[in-house]
């Protein structure tokens, strides 16, 4: 004989700790061991709920007399009598119960994410070290011709492997995560995807910095350089999300979307508050330094005290005057 109900113990967020199977009826849920589902809860009565089929063949569920009574969690009232429909839950003592018929029904099964790479997909193991010596070496290079007289080869080397450790690390993170959801850490897909997107990072830089040189007169290239640097960061956000989760396209795509939103909001308020910091005064830079003691005009003691004298008669004969 199959079962008639189950009885679900639920912690105070709603997630199911235990379930218990009803297959006779009447059934009793209590403290005591003649229940036939057993709840250690020192608020519930040695016998505090009973479920029971009615005449017209429908379960019921009713307060069994108990000493703290049985009450509804959504409107925080009181019952005696509730029938067993689809999930009703109620709260004895400071237990949660989830009352589910045996013939309801349950959601589909989620699908699982994406079958593992393919051998001629863009997921190949190669790609990403590939991408990422590209990419370490372009930033390396970079900074050389920016400053080439700092930038030995040692320090161009250093700061390539500096920028591919970087992003070793950031897609160590990712397959953290995914380790944590699918039991596979995927590390090599979240390096693809990082290095590709610093690969992409730097042709946009480089791009926008060679157009600007072509067309001077042009204003919009640095607004086109933060557009553009917004669409790459989504993406590879995009990327570690659609392997880490199973989250639908569009959904990982708003979230991307939201999440470089939210880092331009944090980054345009940290420039307000610099600007701000100023009090609306210029900036200014200067260096001090002491004059010669020869550059300094001086004037001696006497002379100074003698000129006082001569101003106070002056001002004397001045006032004597007639007006």
């Amino acid at each position: 004989m199959g079962a008639l109900a189950w009885v679900e113990l639920l912690d105070r967020r709603g997630h199911v700790r235990a379930r218990h199977r009803i297959d006779t009826m009447p059934a009793l849920i209590g403290r005591s061991y003649g229940c036939d589902v057993l709840v250690d809860d020192p608020w519930i009565s040695p016998i505090h709920v009973r479920i029971y089929r009615d005449l017209d063949g429908s379960f019921k569920v009713e307060d069994a007399g108990s000493e703290n009574g049985l009450w509804s969690p959504d409107d925080d009232r009181r019952v005696t009598l509730v029938p067993l429909g689809r999930g009703v839950t109620l709260r004895a003592g400071h237990t949660l119960l989830r009352l589910v018929p045996a013939d309801v029904s349950v959601p589909p099964a989620l699908a699982m994410h994406v079958a593992a790479p393919a051998a001629g997909g863009w997921e190949r193991w190669w790609i990403g070290p590939a991408a990422a010596l590209v990419a370490g070496a372009t930033f390396g290079y970079t900074q050389f011709l920016g400053d080439a007289s700092t930038h030995g080869t040692a320090t161009v080397v250093g700061e390539a492997l500096a920028m591919i450790v970087g992003m070793a690390l950031w897609a160590g993170i990712w397959a953290l995560a995914t380790r944590a959801v699918w039991h596979r850490a995927r590390f090599l897909t979240h390096f693809t995807v990082v290095s590709l997107a610093a690969l992409a990072m730097t042709g946009v830089l480089h791009a926008v910095e060679y157009a600007a040189f072509i067309a001077p007169g042009v204003p919009d290239f640095e607004a086109a350089l933060v557009l553009l640097s917004f669409g790459v960061t989504a993406a590879m956000i995009y990327g570690h999300l659609t392997i880490a989760t199973s989250l639908p396209k569009l959904r990982v795509a708003a979230i991307s979307t939201a999440v470089v939103f939210g880092l331009a909001g944090v980054a345009a308020l940290v420039a307000s508050d610099e600007d701000s910091k100023g009090g609306g005064m210029p900036e200014f830079s200067a260096e001090l330094k002491p004059l010669n003691a020869r550059l300094i005009p001086v004037q001696d003691t006497t002379a100074f005290f003698g000129g006082i004298q001569e101003l106070k008669t002056s001002v004397d004969s001045l006032a004597r005057e007639p007006e």
